[in-house]
C-alpha cells in the first residue's frame, strides 16, 4: 500500500472540465494540483514533482505545447503524460513518447477511461 497519495497535475484552462476531473481524481484518492496554461503548470512543477500530468494542449496564451518544450528543459525525473485535446489529429503528429506523451485523450472522453489510464500509469488502485 502506498503511504502518500500520487500527484497528479492537471493543466487545463476550461474551470469546468479543471474542475470535474480534481473531483473525480480526489475522490479516487489522488492528491490534484491545478494548472490554468503551460506558464502555470511549469511553476507547479518546479515546485513539486507530479507522478502524473494530465495535459491540454490547445490552451490561450503558453499552450500545452509550449509546456511540453519547457518541460524538457527541467531537470528529470519526468511524469508521464497524458494529453486530453480537441485539436485535430493533423496537429498531433509530434506529440509521441519523445516529449513524455503516454496517451493521448480525444474529447470528448470517457472519465472512467481517463480514471483507467491515470491509474494505469501511475499504479494506483481505487479506494473503493
Amino acid at each position: 500500500m502506498m503511504d502518500t497519495k500520487a500527484r497528479v497535475l492537471v493543466v487545463e484552462d476550461s474551470a469546468e472540465v479543471a474542475q470535474m476531473l480534481t473531483e473525480v481524481l480526489t475522490e479516487d484518492g489522488y492528491a490534484v494540483e491545478l494548472a490554468l496554461d503551460g506558464s502555470g503548470a511549469i511553476n507547479a512543477v518546479k515546485q513539486r514533482r507530479p507522478d502524473l500530468i494530465l495535459l491540454d494542449l490547445m490552451m490561450p496564451g503558453y499552450s500545452g505545447w509550449d509546456f511540453l518544450t519547457m518541460y524538457r528543459l527541467t531537470a528529470p525525473p519526468y511524469a508521464p503524460i497524458l494529453v486530453i485535446t480537441a485539436a485535430p489529429e493533423s496537429t498531433l503528429l509530434g506529440v509521441d513518447s519523445s516529449l513524455g506523451v503516454q496517451e493521448v485523450v480525444r474529447k470528448p472522453y470517457s472519465v472512467d477511461h481517463v480514471l483507467a489510464l491515470v491509474r494505469a500509469h501511475t499504479g494506483h488502485r481505487p479506494s473503493a
